[in-house]
């Protein structure tokens, strides 16, 4: 199609957005920005343990969170070290199921707010034992 034509571009679906693109909505309607939520993963320093796990229908952001509650800055650090989902994004997977299996070692809990669902932005905490348990997943 060139500059000139008549027929305007083919518009989008939600279906057919990239999951970087529904984290950004996703993130907007929350009135907070994806891209500097993915720029401290991707500058992070190497204590943070920060880590992004893409695939052509899912985007997952996680890292190693002992604070007691990571979406509140002035969180005390008093809780042993826990798995944070950040952001899980995915059509074709359970989100929670993908990252067990990507996680780069294991550790007792996994964690994750249901931000998009819940307005209070409670933190959900789960044994990683029976997760995988629960997924059918091995060590």
């Amino acid at each position: 199609m060139s500059i000139s034509s008549k027929n305007p571009p083919p518009r989008l679906t939600i279906t057919q957005l990239t999951e970087m693109d529904k984290a950004v909505i996703v993130y907007q309607q929350m009135g907070e920005d994806f891209i500097e939520t993915l720029d401290l993963y991707l500058n992070s320093p190497p204590e943070f343990e920060s880590y992004i796990f893409k695939g052509p229908d899912y985007l997952l952001l996680g890292h190693r969170e002992t604070r007691e509650d990571p979406c509140k800055a002035d969180s005390p650090n008093n809780q042993e070290p826990y798995w944070y989902i950040t952001y899980g994004g995915t059509s074709q997977h359970d989100p929670i199921k993908l990252f067990l299996q990507m996680m780069p070692y294991r550790l007792d809990r996994v964690a994750f707010a249901r931000y998009a669902k819940d307005p209070t932005r409670r933190i959900r905490r789960f044994s990683t034992t029976r997760l995988l348990k629960y997924y059918g997943l091995k060590t």
